[in-house]
C-alpha cells in the first residue's frame, strides 16, 4: 500500500512538472517552487521547513516522490527490471566521494562558478533534458497531430516552431539524458547516492528519521529478495543491516519479503548479526556512516548549504562585457549567482528570444538565460520568465514594472545602416518598432533622416535591433555593466 502510494503521488508530480516545462500546464509551477536548491538559492524559508521536516520524519521521501529526475531514474531502472531481469545487490556508500563531491559543488558556488553545481543539480539536470528534448519531442507530436487533422479537414490544432536554442544545451541534456539513464539501469540510484549534491544533503539530514526501512531479526531467513528489490544498494541481507542515509524510501523491498521481515516503522528492531555480536556493527537503521562520518557529512553539508546561500551576494567570474539578461534578473552580475541554468525560462520564453549563454557571461555562466535578438525580441506583453523563475534568479515583474526595466542600451553604428551602406534614402525600421519611442529620426544634410537613441527611454528590448535590415546589425542590444 505504501509503494502504492509513493507511486502514485511521484507519477502525478511527474506529470504535471513535466507538463509544466512543455508548456502546457499553466498553474502547475508551484511544485518547481519545493526543489530544494531552487528554494534554498531563493531563500524560499517555507520549501526549507517543509523538505527538512518530511526528510526527518519520512525520511529521502523527496528523492522518490517529488525529485523529477529521481522520477526519471525509477522509470529506466523499472524498464531494466522488465526487460534485463536487473536485480541489485548491496554496494559501497562511497561516502568520502560523496561528501568530496559535494565540497566541490559548494565551493564553485562560493566562487560564482554556477556552471558546476548547474550539471549534477538534479532539478537543473532535469529541466535541460525537458526543456531542449521533452519539448521539441512534445512539439513534433502536436504538429503530426496538426498535419492529420488538416488532412482530415479540421484544423482545430496549431503548428509548433521547433529549433535548436543552444547546441552545448542540447548537447549536455543529451549527454546527461544517456549518463544518468545507464548509470540507472546499471546500479540504480548510485548518482542520487554519490554525485547528486541534493541526495548528499538529504542523507546527512535524513540520517535517523522518525520513520525508515528496518528488519526484523526473528522473521528474517536471509533470503536477500529485499537486497536484489533496493534500488540504492543499501541493504545488507546477510548482515541484516539497512544504510538509512542512502534509503530514497521507494518501499520496493517491503512487497519482496514474502515473510514480512522487512517494515516501513519508528520502532526499529534490535538485529543481532555476527558483525555486531563481535561488536563492529552498527545498530540497525543507523546507516554504515557511523558518527565520525556523520559530523563530517554534516559540517561539509552545511557549508555547502551556507555557501550556496551566501554566492548570492558574491562576486562571479564574468566575461568582459555582459549579455543582455533576462528582464528581473538585476544584471549578469545577479543572475549567475542564482541560477542553475534549469532553462525553465527558456522553455516558458513565448518569443523564443531566451536561449542558454555559451561563453558569454564567461566560463562560470555556461547555459545560463540570455536574450538572442536575432529570433525576436522581448515581448511587450510577456513576462513569463520571471513567473517561473523557481530560486529568484529572475524575480517575478507585473507588466507595467517589466515595461520600465532596464535590461540593456541600444548602440547606433551609423557605418553599418543601410541608409550608407546601401544608399538608401529612407528606412527608420529601428525607430517605427521601439516600443518606448527612445529611437528618433532626425534629418541632416544629406536630407537622411538617421536614428538617435535615448538612453533615458531604451529599455534594451531588442525591437530595434531584431527590425535592422543591416547585417552586420547597424543597431545592436548591449548588456548593462
Amino acid at each position: 500500500m505504501l509503494k502504492k502510494m509513493r507511486v502514485g503521488a511521484a507519477t502525478a508530480l511527474f506529470v504535471c512538472e513535466n507538463l509544466f516545462f512543455i508548456g502546457v500546464g499553466g498553474g502547475l509551477g508551484v511544485f518547481e517552487k519545493v526543489q530544494l536548491v531552487p528554494a534554498l538559492l531563493a531563500a524560499n524559508i517555507a520549501a526549507l521547513i517543509l523538505i527538512a521536516v518530511v526528510t526527518l520524519v519520512f525520511g529521502r521521501l523527496y528523492c522518490s516522490t517529488l525529485c523529477p529526475l529521481g522520477v526519471f531514474q525509477d522509470l529506466v531502472i523499472g524498464a531494466a527490471r522488465v526487460f534485463a531481469k536487473k536485480r541489485f545487490a548491496i554496494a559501497p556508500a562511497h561516502t568520502t566521494l560523496r561528501y568530496v563531491l559535494l565540497a566541490l559543488v559548494g565551493l564553485a558556488f562560493a566562487c560564482g562558478i554556477a556552471f558546476v553545481p548547474a550539471l549534477v543539480d538534479p532539478y537543473s539536470l532535469y529541466g535541460r533534458i525537458a526543456t531542449h528534448l521533452l519539448q521539441p519531442a512534445a512539439f513534433a507530436l502536436s504538429n503530426a497531430a496538426a498535419w492529420i487533422a488538416d488532412r482530415c479537414g479540421h484544423p482545430l490544432i496549431f503548428k509548433q516552431e521547433i529549433f535548436v536554442r543552444s547546441l552545448l544545451a542540447s548537447s549536455v541534456a543529451f549527454v546527461s539524458l544517456v549518463g544518468v539513464g545507464f548509470l540507472s539501469a546499471g546500479w540504480g540510484r548510485l548518482y542520487c547516492n554519490t554525485v547528486c549534491p541534493v541526495g548528499s544533503l538529504l542523507a546527512v539530514l535524513g540520517h535517523r528519521p522518525l520513520f525508515r526501512i528496518a528488519i526484523d531479526g526473528d522473521r528474517c531467513v536471509g533470503c536477500g529478495l529485499c537486497e536484489r528489490a533496493c534500488k540504492a544498494a543499501c541493504i545488507d541481507a546477510q548482515a541484516r543491516t539497512v544504510d538509512v542515509g542512502r534509503c530514497v524510501a521507494c518501499f520496493d523491498c517491503l512487497g519482496s519479503c514474502r515473510k514480512g521481515a522487512i517494515r516501513y516503522t519508528s520502532r526499529v528492531a534490535r538485529i543481532v548479526s555476527s558483525d555486531e555480536a563481535s561488536g563492529t556493527a552498527q545498530p540497525n537503521g543507523t546507516g554504515r556512516v557511523g558518527r565520525r562520518g556523520f559530523v563530517t557529512g554534516a559540517a561539509v553539508s552545511a557549508a555547502a548549504a551556507a555557501a550556496a546561500a551566501a554566492s548570492k551576494d558574491g562576486r562571479p567570474l564574468q566575461a568582459p562585457e555582459s549579455p543582455v539578461s533576462p528582464p528581473g534578473s538585476g544584471g549578469g552580475g545577479r543572475l549567475l549567482t542564482r541560477c542553475t541554468a534549469c532553462n525553465l525560462c527558456v522553455a516558458a520564453c513565448e518569443g523564443g528570444v531566451l536561449k542558454p549563454a555559451l561563453l558569454e557571461y564567461g566560463l562560470g555562466g555556461m547555459m545560463m538565460p540570455r536574450l538572442d535578438f536575432s529570433r525576436g525580441f522581448c515581448g511587450w506583453d510577456c513576462n513569463a520568465c520571471g513567473t517561473v523563475c523557481p530560486n529568484g534568479a529572475i524575480l517575478p515583474l507585473a507588466l507595467e514594472e517589466k515595461r520600465k526595466t532596464k535590461i540593456g542600451r541600444a548602440v547606433y553604428v551609423r557605418a553599418h545602416c543601410v541608409l550608407v551602406t546601401d544608399g538608401v534614402q529612407t528606412c527608420g525600421n529601428c525607430a517605427e518598432h521601439c516600443p518606448t519611442k527612445a529611437l528618433t529620426l532626425v534629418e541632416e544634410k544629406d536630407k537622411k533622416k538617421y536614428p538617435r537613441v535615448d538612453e533615458n527611454l531604451c529599455i534594451g528590448c531588442g525591437a530595434c535591433e531584431y527590425h535592422c535590415p543591416s547585417k552586420p546589425f547597424a543597431i545592436r542590444v548591449v548588456g548593462l555593466e
